[in-house]
This record gives C-alpha cells, sequence and structure tokens, in this order.
C-alpha cells in the first residue's frame, strides 16, 4: 500500500514537473488565430516600411518596451533602412499553448536534416504565437521573427527580430555546402572566404533562432579559417611583380550568379597612369592562380579592388576595379 502510494505521488511530481505544451504548426494552426496574427503581422510590417517607431511601439509587450528603451527610435530606423516594403511571405508559424509561465522553451519545426531548425523563448503568456516572416531585399531575403504573448488586451510582442536569412537564395546551409564543396577539391582560399558569408544567415534571430547544424557549421568555420589564416598571411606583398602590388585582403561577393572573391591590394603606381594600372593589374592576374591555388580555375569571376598605396597603408575614398573571368563557368 505504502509503496503504491509513493509510486503515485512520483508519477504525479512528474507530471506536474513536465509542464505539457500543445503546438500547432502552419496548416494546423486553428484559422482564427492565424487570422488574427496575420493582421498584426501587416501592421507591423507596414510600421517598419514606414519607419514609424511609435506606430510599431503600439505591438510591444511590457518587457519588450523595457528591453528596447531609448533606443526604439535607432532601432526601427535601421531595420527601415533595409525594409521599403509591407510585403512578405510565411516561412512558418506556430501556436503553443503552456501552463509552464515563467520557464524557457524550445521548439523545434519537425524537418530533419538541413532544414530543421530550433526557436528558444521565453514562456511569458499560456498562449503565444510564432511567426517567421521572409521579406525580399535587394540582395536576398531578410527573416522578421515575431514572437507573441496573448495577454488581457490581446497579442503582443515578446521577442522581435529582424535578421539576414539569405543572399540570392542561399542560406546559411546552402553557403556551407558550397564553402564545403571547395575545401574538399582542394581550395581552401574560397572555402574560407565563402564560409565566412555564412555568418549572419546562420544566426538570423540571434539566440532566439538556431539551425540543428549551427554546432557542424561553425565547426568546419573554425577548421578551415585556421587552414587559410596559416597558408596565406596578409598583408603579402607581391614580389613576382615589378610594382610590388600588396595584397591585403579576399572578401566574399554574393551576387545573383553565385559567390565570388573579392581581391583588395595597394598599388605604388600613380592612379593618373590608367594603362599602366592595367598592366599591373593583368600581371596580377596571370600568377593569382599561384597565389591562391584553385580559385582561378573555380570561379567564374574575380573581382579586384586597387587602392593607392601610401607609408600609412591604403589611401581611403577612390579606388579603381577590375574583373577577371575565370576558366570555369558556373551555373
Amino acid at each position: 500500500m505504502q509503496r503504491n502510494l509513493l509510486v503515485t505521488l512520483f508519477l504525479g511530481l512528474i507530471l506536474i514537473g513536465c509542464h505539457p505544451r500543445k503546438t500547432a504548426w502552419n496548416s494546423d494552426v486553428p484559422s482564427n488565430i492565424k487570422n488574427e496574427i496575420k493582421s498584426l503581422n501587416d501592421s507591423v510590417l507596414d510600421a517598419i516600411s514606414s519607419g514609424h517607431s511609435q506606430k510599431l511601439k503600439q505591438f510591444f509587450s511590457d518587457k519588450l518596451k523595457e528591453q528596447t528603451g531609448n533606443d526604439l527610435d535607432s532601432v526601427v530606423s535601421q531595420m527601415h533602412a533595409l525594409i521599403k516594403t509591407k510585403n512578405y511571405a510565411v516561412l512558418d508559424e506556430c501556436f503553443i499553448t503552456s501552463k509552464a509561465t515563467g520557464t524557457k522553451d524550445t521548439i523545434t519545426n519537425g524537418d530533419k536534416g538541413s532544414k530543421a531548425y530550433k526557436i528558444n523563448f521565453d514562456v511569458e503568456t499560456n498562449e503565444m504565437y510564432v511567426s517567421l516572416l521572409l521579406h525580399e531585399s535587394e540582395d536576398g531575403q531578410l527573416l522578421v521573427t515575431c514572437i507573441y504573448g496573448k495577454y488581457g488586451d490581446g497579442w503582443k510582442l515578446n521577442v522581435f527580430r529582424v535578421g539576414r536569412y539569405s543572399y540570392f537564395g542561399n542560406t546559411a546551409i546552402d553557403i556551407y555546402n558550397q564553402a564545403k564543396s571547395k575545401y574538399e577539391q582542394g581550395d581552401v582560399t574560397d572555402a574560407a572566404n565563402i564560409i565566412v558569408l555564412a555568418k549572419q544567415p546562420l544566426s538570423p534571430a540571434y539566440q532566439f533562432f538556431q539551425f540543428d547544424m549551427e554546432k557542424e557549421i561553425k565547426v568546419f568555420a573554425r577548421k578551415v579559417v585556421a587552414e587559410a589564416d596559416t597558408s596565406f598571411r596578409f598583408p603579402n606583398m607581391i614580389g613576382e611583380l615589378k610594382t610590388e602590388p600588396i595584397i591585403y585582403n579576399i572578401r566574399p561577393l554574393p551576387m545573383q550568379e553565385g559567390i565570388f572573391p573579392v581581391i583588395t591590394y595597394g598599388t605604388k603606381v600613380n592612379f593618373h597612369d590608367t594603362l599602366a594600372l592595367k598592366n599591373e593589374n593583368d600581371g596580377l592576374q596571370k600568377i593569382i592562380g599561384q597565389l591562391f591555388p584553385g580559385i582561378e580555375k573555380n570561379n567564374k569571376y574575380i573581382f579586384f579592388q586597387a587602392y593607392q598605396q601610401t607609408s600609412a597603408g591604403l589611401k581611403p575614398g577612390s579606388h579603381l576595379e577590375f574583373v577577371m573571368h575565370g576558366t570555369v563557368t558556373q551555373p
């Protein structure tokens, strides 16, 4: 009898500690709730696209108002610079009911592999709603993350973030796969250059959004960048050319056609002597594959930016640009 009583109490404690919650994703969300949230999302995007911070603030919970404080106008101004229209598409949405207010929770989207992700949040109310909205920008997509809580006076935003989701359709996972492919081909330069671009879309809503592959990508990035840093030192004076240009860095440039390297270098050639500058760059293009093995074979384009070299380094401001066509055409 005593044993049965202890078992019953133990099970009861487990049930109390579990704080069961229910989730409804996308098409399973009740239509009336989905319509309520759509109306709010429309208003939120309208406020950002018009740069109206006070209009946006009315949708904030008291906690979010406290967190933003006096920075709201500045934050909305930055968002407005990126979002000029109120158009968006829903990536995913989830309605959550829970009795565990005051705790932290994590929900998963149910996908596996590259599309799997988690949403981390504080359970502020018994009913919560996650809206992940995609906004098309000039160079890709932005993720607008809205996490609402249901309060006595209606739905309010507990979390609101705008971050990079993709560059011209390439998500963090796509960028990782491209960098990994370059690395497997022995092209450490491009692999290290490309993987750097994954940093922002890997965390489009900071700690609130997390790809399941995040750890794998970060481990790969550290490994490849460390190898590149060991192999290629910057600044690097190119003694093979009489003019001795100095390469300072390589950075990625996302474009509709792909992700390509931009090589920044300093030149001692007079900037008014355009013919001499072109001859120097032609010489640099001829040996670029020796300096960075594989770079000319694995890129449709290689961009060069030449700055005037001074005793103090690169002269800021105007520069010349050159384009090299690689030997491989990318789709």
